[in-house]
């Protein structure tokens, strides 16, 4: 999956650790599931995935769990079934400021906007794969149900994950954005190489010549950024990647900078 930021005037990356995933284990068991609040996010049903859906949210009703879903998916079940037990579509993030619990239904590409859909409320994320792609939705449709009564046992670890807070302008427009895995400035189709000049903390700019250029959490330095040549950084690590895309020079690597500092990306092409 690759996140892009819209090309503007000037951009403004910081990093902040706001993103966890869930990960059950064997601890102690812990019963204690009282007045529990989960949500569930997901932007496509297949009809074969449809039955272990609905068994999910019966076995979050029978823990008498107050059971959230994003409007795309109470959309896809309201069309599908009708054997549902009681849930609330949520309309605004600050809705789910009692919730303990998302869980991503589909592959990587629906976690990822499970983030989005979550933003920085700091609430941790159970990646259910159902879809095609599972490196970050990495529990199965056969184990889901042991994961989901080890996390009401409270038998789980959190993986705490960097994001991007992005800010874009364009004229007097500051647009907010968030980032799990990367954004990326590039040039449009097949215009001539274009010249982004990145600033640190508001420290004297480094010209890019290049087709574009990535910033990468360590989430993402498996992905895009790792395709032009970037890094493999430790997720746990407190780092972000600068990945220039086909540079005019050899002597433009990627680098690799503490996720403390604001970077600022402002763009210049002849077109």
């Amino acid at each position: 999956e690759k996140e892009v930021a819209p090309v503007g005037d000037n951009t403004r990356v910081g990093a902040s650790r706001h993103a966890n995933t869930c990960a059950v284990n064997e601890d102690k068991p812990n019963d204690d599931t009282s007045s529990m609040q989960i949500a569930l996010h997901s932007k496509r049903l297949a009809s074969a995935s449809l039955p272990f859906v609905i068994d999910l949210l019966k076995a979050l009703a029978q823990k008498q769990t107050t059971i959230w879903v994003s409007p795309s998916l109470h959309t896809l079940l309201q069309a599908v079934s009708s054997q549902l037990p009681d849930l609330r579509p949520w309309i605004r993030v600050e809705e789910l400021k009692h919730v303990e619990l998302v869980i991503s239904l589909g592959g990587d590409g629906t976690l990822l906007e499970t983030v989005h859909q979550v933003g920085t409320a700091e609430i941790p994320v159970l990646g259910i794969n159902i879809g095609r792609m599972g490196f970050l939705a990495t529990v199965g449709q056969a184990e889901a149900l042991t994961a989901l009564e080890r996390y009401f046992q409270k038998n789980y670890t959190l993986d705490p994950r960097t994001l991007l807070q992005v800010e874009t302008q364009e004229g007097t427009a500051i647009s907010p954005h968030i980032a799990l895995k990367e954004i990326a400035m590039l040039k449009q189709d097949s215009s001539s190489m274009i010249a982004i000049h990145v600033g640190i903390n508001n420290g004297p700019p480094t010209t890019y010549w290049a087709d574009g250029l990535i910033v990468a959490t360590p989430t993402g330095s498996t992905g895009y950024s790792l395709s032009c040549g970037g890094p493999v950084v430790l997720p746990n690590a407190n780092n972000l990647i600068i990945t220039p895309i086909a540079p005019h020079s050899l002597s433009l690597r990627p680098l690799v900078e503490p996720d403390s500092p604001v970077l600022s990306l402002r763009e210049d092409s002849r077109n």
